[in-house]
């Protein structure tokens, strides 16, 4: 990446904090959050496939499914916020960010292992739940 820098821009760009919000979100969260909602949506993701996975709706819309990869990689977000914050302003807003990723990862993470249904507040929300494929339990 420093060399697309130096050899195209003459060097690294200077930004401000909203457009390396926006530069971090647009080519990174919002990509893979569209991405992984479209492939849920239609056949599952790869990992799923390969698991013998499926995700099933309780009703099945590309909104749902968008709702869902959202909410799935919200606490990616805040972390990448958290970091970004920090690099302009070491402050309160930049330690809460990042501590809100630490703490929203951990709820999904133990909602997942300890909940009899396996399902995370993305699959709440969005009325999913990820099951072996011919399951239709929801």
């Amino acid at each position: 990446m420093l060399f697309f820098y130096y050899l195209v821009l003459g060097g690294i760009p200077a930004f401000t904090e909203v457009q390396s919000q926006l530069l971090a979100f647009s080519t990174s969260v919002l990509p893979l959050t569209i991405i992984f909602a479209w492939l849920d949506y239609r056949k599952g993701s790869f990992g799923k496939r390969w698991a013998g996975l499926q995700l099933v709706y309780k009703h099945r819309s590309l909104s749902h499914s968008l709702l869902r990869s959202a909410i799935k990689f919200f606490p990616w977000q805040l972390g990448h916020m958290g970091a970004i914050r920090s690099a302009y302003q070491a402050d309160a807003l930049s330690i809460f960010l990042s501590t809100s990723a630490g703490i929203l990862f951990l709820i999904f993470l133990l909602m997942g292992l300890l909940r009899k249904d396996k399902r995370h507040p993305a699959d709440l929300l969005a009325g999913t739940q990820v099951q072996l494929k011919n399951s239709k339990q929801l």
